[in-house]
């Protein structure tokens, strides 16, 4: 006979009180990080992905959602470092590159920023957001 695989009954036990119609605990947990987020949150939405990515750190989503709360809290060496571990998990994550390259720019590192956007380009020609900050970076700041 076949048994259940024990994966099933270990993931119930790591769920708080919100089972999301049987999502794994790192997914609600990501999910009410993003229902923080939406609200504008973000010091609260960190909180929960982090605590998905404490649950499962090989989900790409997980670091790119934190990245963009860090991102609008102007931490942007943490969310450079969560977008390295989107790109270490998928090389050809555009909003991995995306994140980066706003945190890049963030920091003040205007080369690395262009070469993500313009990396986005080689992956995505149509990546609007992309081509804007291209043109501003290499245009330089201050023309907006």
């Amino acid at each position: 006979g076949a048994s259940p695989p024990r994966a099933a009954t270990a993931a119930k036990a790591g769920g708080g009180e919100e089972d999301e119609g049987g999502l794994a605990p790192s997914e609600v947990e990501k999910e009410v990080g993003n229902k923080w987020f939406k609200k504008g949150n973000y010091a609260k939405a960190i909180e929960h992905y982090t605590k998905a990515i404490r649950l499962d750190r090989t989900v790409p989503a997980y670091f790119s959602n934190r990245a963009m709360s860090l991102l609008k809290l102007q931490r942007f060496a943490e969310a450079e470092a969560d977008a390295n571990q989107v790109l270490k998990l998928d090389a050809a994550s555009v909003k991995g590159l995306f994140r980066r390259g706003c945190a890049q720019e963030g920091l003040g590192n205007k080369a690395e920023a262009l070469a993500d956007f313009q990396q986005i380009l080689e992956l995505d020609a149509n990546n609007k957001e992309a081509a804007e900050k291209v043109a501003a970076l290499k245009g330089g700041a201050g023309t907006s």
